[in-house]
C-alpha cells in the first residue's frame, strides 16, 4: 500500500514497507526500522464499537484482522503468541453475517472501543496557573483571551471544570462559595510544606496521605461561567513593588509543585491539565533559572557550555524533571504558554511538557495577537461541540516473535514495566512496551524504533514470513468515557541482503522525519557539531549503499539530500542567533509533530503570488524567489511570513490597491491572507503571522532559511543586486555536488 494512503487510513507510517529478515541486514541498510504513529489522528469512517475488545489470555493483545478465526470451533488464534482463545457469543452474530465485524476487516487498520456499560460522562479538569508578575496591560490582555475562550467552550460538571490559581512569590487559590455567588481567595506560602498547604486548603494530611477534604472539589473547580469570568477578571498584578535593579520575585517552580499537591489533595489525579501562563523567569525558591539581581544576565549557550551557570541550570533541571515524574504519577498533563521578553526557563522545565504530552507555545508578550490565537486554537471545539483533545492517555505495543521494541521518541514517558519485548539496544523512552502519553491531540506523534529478534542471515526469517504490530491507545476524550483505539498492522519480511532488493520498499519521507526527530532528541545530550557530523555520516553511508551507479543518487532517495540540507539550516539545528528557550521550543516541536509538519519545519513551503499568473505558484526556498514584483507566502511552521517585493510595496504605499482601476492589485494583496487560514487550520500550534518586505528587519526570518543560490539573471533578484543578502552557508547545489564527489570515491 502507498505510504500516504496508509497514513491517511491509520495515522501510521513505516520506514520500510517490507522488513529485512535479520538484524545484521537491518544494520547494514543504514535505515532504522521505525514507525511514526499519530494515535489520535482524525480518521474518516472510523468505526466505534460499543463493546469490550477480546483480549488474548496469554499476551494480552487484542483481537484483530490478522488473527486465525475458526467458525467451527468458535475460537481465534492470536497472531502475536499463537494462543487459541474462545470467542464470545457476540461473535456468533458477527460471523453469521447478522452484524458488522469491523475488528476483523482487513481493509481497516484502526477500530475504537467504548465500554457498553452506561457510565456517566466525566468532564475534564483544567487548572489555570497565572503569573501575576507582569504589567497591567499584559495581564489585561491575558484575562481577555482567557474569558473569550471560556465563553466559547462548554463548562459544567460533565464537560469542563476550571480552577484558577495566581502566583508571584505566593500562591492565590480562588474558591467558589457554594452558598452565594461570591468567591474568595486563599493565599498559600510557596515555602510551606505539603502538610501546611493541605491544612490551608482545608484538608487533614498525615504522612503523605489525605485523610479528609473539608473544602470539596466543587469549591475549587468552577462549573459556572459567570462565576469563572468574575474570578478571572479579579486577577490583579503583584502589588509588591519591584526594585529597578531586580527582577520580580516569581516562584514558578514552587507554584507548579504546590499545584500538583493541590490536585492530589482534591483527588483530581487522572487526566487533569495544568495550563501555565508565565511571563518571565523563576527567580526564587526551587526551580529558579535566573538571579534576582538584574545585572546578572540570564544563562546563555556559552554560560552552560563554559560552566559559568551550569550549577543553577542543573539544579533547576533536576527539580523540574522531578515534578514531571510526579505529574506522570498523578496522570496530569502540563501545558506551557510562555510569553516573555526574557528567557523564562523553558530549557530547564521542558520535561514538564515533553513527559506529560503537553504543548508549548512561546512569544514575547501576552498582548500580542499570537497569544489570543494560540489559546483559541488550544481550546478549539470539534463538530460534536467538545474540545479536540484527549487526556490521561496510555499506549501499549504488542509484537509478534520476530520483533523487539527499542524505545520511543515523542511526548511520552516510559512506564518501565520491563517487558520481554524490549530489545538490547535502547532508544529514547525505553525498557518497556507501554508509555504514558497524558495529553493527546490530532497532531501529537510518536516515533517507535524496532529491532529484529534474529541477528544473522543464516538464521534469518524466510520470505513469506509476516510480522505483526499492534498499538492499543487508552484515552479519555473530552467530556466522554475512557476509550480504546486499536491500530493493527501486518508487514512482510524480505529475505535478501541486497540493497537493490530492499530499496523499492523504503519510504524516503519517513526516513527524513525519523532522522529529524532522532537528531532533535540527540541535541539534548550532544554538542551541535557532533550531531551534524552524525547526520552527514548517515547521509553519505545511506547513499553509498543504495547508489545505482558510480556517483548516482537513486530516485527512491532523491529527496533525502535536499531535506537534510535544509535540516542543517533549520532553527532546530543551529543555535547561532537562537536563545536556549527558542532552541528547546523548536526541537520539542520537531519531536512531537506529525510527518507533514516536520517536513515544513525542515524545509519552508513558499508560494508566489504574481500579477503575471492567475494562480499561486509553489517555489523552492532559494534566494532567487525574492523578486521585485511578487508577494511570497512562506510557511516555516513557527512563522507564516508575508513578504512583499519592492515594487509591490511601493504600490501599496501609494495606495494603488484602494483605487477602482487597480482592483486586481487589491485581490493579489488579499489572496495570501485567505490562504493562511486554510493551510494552518488543522494545526494545534498557531504560527506567528509576520509581515515583511524588501529591506525590513523581519525579512531575516525568511532569508535565514533560504538556499543562498542565485540562479536568476542579473537584475531579477533585488536582494542580490542591492547587496542585501550575504551568507557563508553552502548552496544546495554545492552540497549535492560534494555528496556526489564523495560517492564517486572508492
Amino acid at each position: 500500500m502507498d505510504p500516504n494512503q496508509l497514513e491517511q487510513m491509520s495515522g501510521a507510517r513505516f520506514t520500510y514497507r517490507a522488513f529485512p529478515n535479520c538484524q545484521d541486514n537491518l544494520d547494514k541498510f543504514q535505515v532504522p526500522l521505525s514507525m511514526l504513529v499519530t494515535p489520535q489522528r482524525r480518521l474518516e469512517d472510523l468505526p466505534l464499537l460499543v463493546s469490550h475488545p477480546l483480549k488474548c489470555g496469554h499476551c494480552s493483545a487484542l483481537i484483530n484482522p490478522y488473527c486465525q478465526i475458526s467458525a467451527t470451533n468458535f475460537t481465534w488464534g492470536c497472531c502475536f503468541c499463537g494462543k487459541i482463545n474462545k470467542l464470545t457469543e457476540e461473535y456468533r452474530m458477527k460471523l453469521g453475517g447478522q452484524a458488522a465485524c469491523y475488528e476483523l476487516d482487513k481493509s481497516r487498520f484502526v477500530v475504537e472501543y467504548e465500554p457498553p456499560e452506561k457510565h456517566k460522562a466525566e468532564g475534564d479538569d483544567f487548572v489555570f496557573l497565572v503569573d501575576l508578575c507582569q504589567s497591567e496591560v499584559n495581564l489585561t490582555a491575558l484575562k481577555k483571551a482567557l474569558i473569550d475562550c471560556v465563553n466559547g467552550i462548554p463548562i459544567g460538571s460533565s464537560f469542563n471544570r476550571i480552577a484558577v490559581i495566581g502566583y508571584a512569590r505566593n500562591l492565590f487559590f480562588y474558591i467558589q462559595d457554594p452558598n452565594s455567588q461570591l468567591s474568595r481567595c486563599i493565599m498559600v506560602n510557596t515555602s510551606g510544606t505539603t502538610e501546611e498547604t493541605a491544612k490551608t486548603l482545608g484538608a487533614i494530611y498525615d504522612k503523605d496521605r489525605i485523610l479528609n477534604v473539608t473544602q470539596n472539589h466543587a469549591s475549587f473547580f468552577f462549573t459556572d461561567k459567570e462565576a469563572l469570568v468574575r474570578v478571572i477578571n479579579s486577577l490583579e498584578p503583584e502589588p509588591w513593588l519591584t526594585s529597578p535593579n531586580s527582577r520580580p520575585m516569581r516562584a514558578t517552580g514552587k507554584a507548579l509543585e504546590k499545584t500538583l499537591s493541590f490536585l492530589d489533595i482534591t483527588g483530581v489525579t487522572n487526566g487533569s491539565r495544568i495550563v501555565l501562563f508565565t511571563s518571565g523567569p523563576c527567580t526564587m525558591g526551587k526551580g529558579a533559572t535566573s538571579e534576582l539581581d538584574i545585572a546578572v544576565f540570564t544563562r546563555k549557550h556559552d554560560d552552560i557550555e563554559g560552566g559559568k551557570a551550569k550549577e543553577l541550570f542543573e539544579q533547576a533541571k533536576d527539580f523540574y524533571n522531578g515534578l514531571a515524574a510526579k505529574a506522570v504519577h498523578v496522570r496530569t498533563t502540563i501545558d506551557i504558554f510562555g510569553f516573555s521578553l526574557d528567557e523564562f526557563g523553558l530549557t530547564e522545565m521542558n520535561a514538564l511538557a515533553s513527559k506529560t504530552g503537553g504543548i508549548v507555545t512561546m512569544n514575547e508578550e501576552f498582548k500580542q495577537d499570537h497569544f489570543a490565537e494560540s489559546l483559541a486554537r488550544y481550546f478549539r471545539i470539534d463538530e460534536a461541540g467538545k474540545l479536540s483533545m484527549g487526556s490521561g492517555a496510555l499506549i501499549e505495543v504488542h509484537l509478534s516473535k520476530e520483533l523487539r521494541v527499542q524505545g520511543c521518541i515523542g511526548p511520552c514517558r516510559s512506564l518501565e514495566n520491563k517487558s520481554t519485548l524490549q530489545a538490547t539496544i535502547e532508544v529514547g523512552e525505553c525498557r518497556t512496551n507501554s508509555w504514558f502519553l497524558g495529553g493527546t491531540d490530532l497532531e501529537s506523534t510518536l516515533l517507535f524504533f524496532f529491532a529484529l529478534a534474529e541477528q544473522t542471515q543464516a538464521k534469518g526469517y524466510a520470505t513469506g514470513t509476516n510480522c505483526y504490530i499492534q498499538f492499543v491507545l487508552t484515552y479519555k476524550p473530552n467530556g466522554g468515557v475512557v476509550r480504546k483505539r486499536v491500530l493493527s498492522f501486518e508487514r512482510p519480511i524480505l529475505n535478501s541482503n541486497s540493497p537493490a532488493h530492499i530499496l523499492p520498499h523504503v519510504d524516503q519521507l519517513a526516513i527524513v522525519a525519523t532522522y529529524a526527530k532522532l537528531v532533535a532528541y540527540k541535541f539534548a545530550e550532544h554538542d551541535e557539531m557532533v550531531v551534524i557530523r552524525f547526520l552527514d555520516k548517515v547521509l553519505i553511508n545511506l547513499l553509498k549503499l543504495f547508489r545505482t551507479s558510480a556517483s548516482g543518487i537513486p530516485a527512491e532517495l532523491n529527496e533525502v539530500p535536499q531535506y537534510l540540507y535544509y535540516l542543517r539550516k533549520s532553527n532546530s539545528s543551529k543555535k547561532f542567533t537562537t536563545s536556549m528557550d527558542e532552541m528547546t521550543f523548536y526541537r520539542y516541536s520537531v519531536i512531537r509533530e506529525s510527518l507533514d509538519n516536520v517536513l515544513v519545519i525542515i524545509q519552508p513551503q513558499i508560494t508566489e503570488y504574481s500579477l503575471n499568473s492567475e494562480e499561486p505558484t509553489p517555489v523552492l526556498p532559494d534566494i532567487d524567489c525574492l523578486k521585485k514584483d511578487v508577494i511570497l507566502l512562506a510557511d516555516t511552521f513557527f512563522h507564516v511570513i508575508t513578504w512583499e517585493g519592492s515594487t509591490i510595496k511601493s504600490w501599496i504605499d501609494q495606495g494603488y490597491h484602494n483605487k477602482p482601476d487597480y482592483e486586481h492589485l487589491a485581490k493579489l494583496i488579499e489572496a495570501p491572507k485567505q490562504e493562511i487560514a486554510v493551510f494552518t487550520q488543522d494545526r494545534v500550534l498557531c504560527p506567528s503571522k509576520v509581515k515583511a518586505f524588501f529591506g525590513s528587519p523581519t525579512e531575516r526570518l525568511l532569508k535565514s532559511r533560504l538556499n543562498p543560490e542565485n540562479k536568476t539573471i542579473i537584475g531579477a533578484n533585488e536582494s542580490i543586486d542591492a547587496g542585501n543578502f550575504i551568507s557563508e552557508d553552502a548552496t544546495l547545489s554545492s552540497f549535492v555536488s560534494k555528496i556526489i564527489q564523495v560517492l564517486a570515491q572508492p
